[in-house]
Formats: C-alpha cells, sequence, structure tokens
C-alpha cells in the first residue's frame, strides 16, 4: 500500500499570537502525521497574517502546488482560514486536486456526514467559549459604566494609570480642535488627513493617517464628552475636548458616507451552486440597473459554460434555506441524522485523557497567576513578571478554547439533543451552518433547484430534494431571471 503524503501549514495573527505559536503548530501536525505513519513532504508558513483573507504568500503557494501531496495538515481548521466563503472555495479547489484539509486536533471524518459534524463541533465549540466570554464581557461592563477604559485607544486622550479613565493627551487633543476648524471651514477630509500626515501624524500602528482615520476623528462622539462602549453611554464620561456646537456644524458639512447595502462578495453557495443545464459551477457576479440600483446574480462561467442567463442572488438562496429549514423540521429525517453523527464519534478514551492533562494545566497556571498578584500587590513588579502574566492569559484562553472542541468531542450530546437542536434550534439567522454545513451541493436548472444534503438516507444514498421554482424572464435582458419559492417537492 502506497504510503501517504502531507504538506503542513500553519500561521499566527500578529494582533493575538507570538512567533513561537508556529513552531507549535508544527510540532503538534508533526507528531499527528507520525502517529498515522503519513510522510511529510513540505511546510507553509505565514507569519503576523490574518486568518481572515487570503492575501497570504505561502497559502497561495501551497494552493497553487496542489496536488503535490495527499493532504494538507493544519494545526486547527481556523488556521486554515477564518473566512467560511475563502475555506470553502479552496477545500473545494484542493478535492478537485485530489487534497483533503485536515486537522491534527480535530477529528473530522471524511464522509458526508463529517460536514454536519464539523458545523456541530464549532457551534459547540462556539457556546463554550461565548459563556467564557459574557463573563469577561460583564466585567467589562463594570468598567464601561464607571466610564472606564476597556482596552481601546482614543487619539486625544492618555489613560490614567489609578482610575483607569480617559485624560486629555494636549498635544493630541490640539490636533483634533485644529481637524474640525478646518472641515468647519470647508476642507474636505481627504485634505485634512494629507495635511496631518505632512505634519507627521501617524496611526496607533506607526503608519501615516489618511482618510479613514480622519473621517472617524470628525465622527467621534467621545470629544464633546460622550463615553460609549458595548451600547453603554456616559454623559460626561470623557474629558471634553471640543463642545456640542463645534460637533453639530461639523456635522452639518459631513456628506453622508456611502456604503453598499451588501458586500458584493457575499455568495453564500458559493462552490456549491452548479449549472442544471451544463454541469458548470456557477459564480457570484454584479449588475447595476438602468435606476442605479445594484443587482446580485449567479452566473454560469461563460468559459467552458453555457453562458445562461444570470439569476438573481438573494431569491435562489432564500429558496435553498426555506427548503432547508423545511425538511430541517421533520423529526424522523433528523433522527436518523443524529444517528448517523453520534456513531461517527470516536471512543472518547483519548479526549478524556487530554481533558485531564488540559485542566491540570489549567490548574498550575492558575497558581502562578495567583502568586504573581499576591507579588504585585505587596509592591513587588519586574518587567519580566509583567510578561509572564501575559503569556498566562494567552495559555489560559488557547486551553479553554482547546477545552470547548474536547468536550465536544466527547459526544455527551446525545440523539436528542441533536434532533432538538435540527428541527428547533437554528433558523434563518444561522446561514453560515445551513449554507456551509447541511448543503452539499445545489444543481439549478430553469424552473427548479435540485438540493444535495449532507446526509444520507436509509439506503445509504445522499438524501435529495427537489424545490420548484418559478422562472420569468424579465424586459430588460441584463437582470437576468427572478425566482420565487413556489413550494418544496418531495424527495427524488
Amino acid at each position: 500500500m502506497t504510503q501517504k503524503t502531507a504538506v503542513l501549514y500553519a500561521r499566527y495573527s500578529s494582533d493575538k499570537q507570538r512567533e513561537a505559536s508556529i513552531d507549535d503548530q508544527i510540532r503538534v501536525c508533526r507528531d499527528f502525521c507520525n502517529a498515522k505513519d503519513i510522510e511529510i513532504l513540505r511546510q507553509y508558513t505565514d507569519y503576523a497574517l490574518s486568518g481572515k483573507t487570503d492575501q497570504r504568500p505561502e497559502f497561495r503557494k501551497m494552493i497553487a502546488n496542489a496536488p503535490e501531496s495527499d493532504y494538507v495538515v493544519v494545526y486547527m481548521f481556523d488556521r486554515f482560514s477564518r473566512d467560511r466563503y475563502d475555506s470553502a472555495t479552496y477545500k473545494k479547489a484542493l478535492r478537485e486536486c485530489g487534497v483533503r484539509v485536515i486537522s491534527a486536533m480535530e477529528k473530522v471524518e471524511d464522509t458526508p456526514e463529517g460536514g454536519l459534524q464539523e458545523g456541530l463541533l464549532e457551534i459547540l465549540s462556539e457556546y463554550y467559549v461565548a459563556d467564557l466570554a459574557r463573563k469577561v464581557r460583564r466585567g467589562m461592563e463594570g468598567n464601561a459604566f464607571k466610564a472606564r477604559n476597556n482596552g481601546y485607544k482614543l487619539f486625544g486622550y492618555d489613560t490614567d494609570p489609578e482610575t483607569r479613565r480617559y485624560v486629555i493627551n494636549e498635544g493630541e487633543a490640539a490636533c483634533v480642535r485644529e481637524m474640525f476648524a478646518l472641515h468647519i471651514r470647508g476642507e474636505n477630509v481627504n485634505s485634512i488627513a494629507r495635511t496631518m500626515a505632512e505634519r507627521g501624524w501617524t496611526t496607533s500602528k506607526g503608519t501615516p493617517v489618511d482618510y479613514n482615520w480622519a473621517y472617524r476623528i470628525l465622527n467621534r462622539r467621545a470629544y464633546t464628552g460622550l463615553y460609549s462602549w458595548g451600547g453603554i453611554e456616559v454623559e460626561d464620561g470623557m474629558p471634553q475636548i471640543i463642545d456640542e456646537l463645534t460637533f453639530s456644524r461639523s456635522q452639518a458639512v459631513v456628506p453622508k458616507k456611502r456604503r453598499a447595502d451588501e458586500s458584493w462578495e457575499d455568495y453564500r453557495l458559493t462552490g456549491k451552486l452548479y449549472c442544471g443545464s451544463c454541469g458548470q459551477p456557477m459564480h457570484g457576479c454584479g449588475g447595476t440597473g438602468k435606476s442605479g440600483r445594484r443587482y446580485y446574480y449567479y452566473a454560469c462561467k461563460a468559459n467552458g459554460g453555457c453562458s445562461r442567463s444570470w439569476v438573481r442572488r438573494e431569491l435562489v438562496e432564500d429558496s435553498i434555506a426555506d427548503a432547508v429549514l423545511d425538511i430541517c423540521s421533520n423529526e424522523e429525517k433528523m433522527r436518523m441524522v443524529a444517528r448517523r453523527i453520534v456513531e461517527a464519534y470516536t471512543e472518547p478514551g483519548e479526549e478524556q485523557a487530554e481533558i485531564e492533562a488540559a485542566n491540570q494545566q489549567i490548574a498550575a497556571l492558575e497558581r502562578e497567576q495567583h502568586n504573581l498578584t499576591k507579588a504585585a500587590m505587596n509592591g513587588f513588579v519586574t518587567d519580566e513578571m509583567v510578561e509572564r502574566n501575559e503569556q498566562i492569559k494567552l495559555q489560559l484562553k488557547n486551553l479553554h478554547n482547546r477545552l470547548g472542541i474536547l468536550a465536544s468531542q466527547l459526544c455527551e450530546v446525545t440523539e436528542d439533543d441533536i434532533v432538538s437542536f435540527m428541527t428547533h434550534g437554528f433558523d434563518r439567522s444561522d446561514e453560515d451552518f445551513v449554507f456551509g454545513n447541511v448543503v452539499n451541493k445545489v444543481y439549478l436548472f430553469a424552473d427548479c433547484a435540485l438540493i444535495v444534503f449532507n446526509f444520507r438516507d436509509e439506503v445509504g444514498d445522499l438524501e435529495e430534494i427537489r424545490v420548484t421554482l418559478a422562472a420569468q424572464k424579465k424586459c430588460e435582458p441584463s437582470e437576468g431571471f427572478t425566482l420565487c419559492s413556489s413550494g418544496v417537492g418531495g424527495g427524488i
């Protein structure tokens, strides 16, 4: 039997992790491959780059080099991408090259049910972390009611180290006052930004100031004395830099900032929608009507496709989402899905041992943190202690995140829990789960759509359902078809 091969991919973000975390990720991935007898061909690493974008040199090189291996191994799936649509697109591109993305820390089977399992793991893990986040937020809300700094640097202010309240930075405050005065006299935001950049003002990251920086300052009510955080507002919570009259006069000359109602690239069925006529993938595109209104469509690629008329995005997605929610309300079908998901989980022995080890690490770190706090209260503080305290906070956060994943993998969730969630626990607001984990593929015909789900029926075939669509070509050919759901037919 030919030995399987893999490449490793690791990434860290400059604002939340340290460079050493790359070594930790690679070590875990290597241990995983060694345990599975997978040969490692090479590794790709991106330093200080966010997973929310695909503009990562090593990541793009790894995609371009496929299929050099059987697997791409990552520490956790969020190292591959934090953007669900990028993740789906690139995973699909790799699958077409015969390459599968696997996580060294998250056990997801390569089955149709695995897509559902992965989605449920994410939801359960997010709930665990969200519970911790709520506790942290309560403390931050307490700070907000007292108008204390919650970790945000505001240009024009410093923070009093004892009270944690904002105090005026006179040098920056003078810049703020001048900016408002220039704007009231008629200078536009771009001109003001250029003036301040020429004088050497920089952002908190050290880059020259720009239009966005100036725009935020000219629209920040904090300078009038209003403290605001997370929906909590405290009048006179900030030291006043400008008065209300100055702010109002500036607002009177600020043009309304134009924003698109939707992102041009927010297409939920990317990588899953296929033309029913020619079988080619359909991609997202946009157009503008005679009235100037923007429209969003799915189109069959002209190169290799049949170049059929464009189809309105929101109407297709609404019909698919309604059909998904309809079939997921069927308790009998969801009982079948739940049974298969529970069966897909591995024995919990390894996870239980790791949970115990993680809890021991957490206890040891909390003891060390307690000792550092006592020393600080006694007046003994060094730079090394401060740095170590920050390291402990990061380690505790990572351990709690890992505990959330492990707890979900223990399969303490029963069939009844999964059935209850599938039939009542999510709705249209959970579109990431609906389109990302429940739907496998969609084939769009002229008058209907065939949805293939990520679960099987009792005889082992992928579950399918046909959604009937009424198609009516509009007068203007550029506007394509208008589609609306006319109910859900029986299973195919």
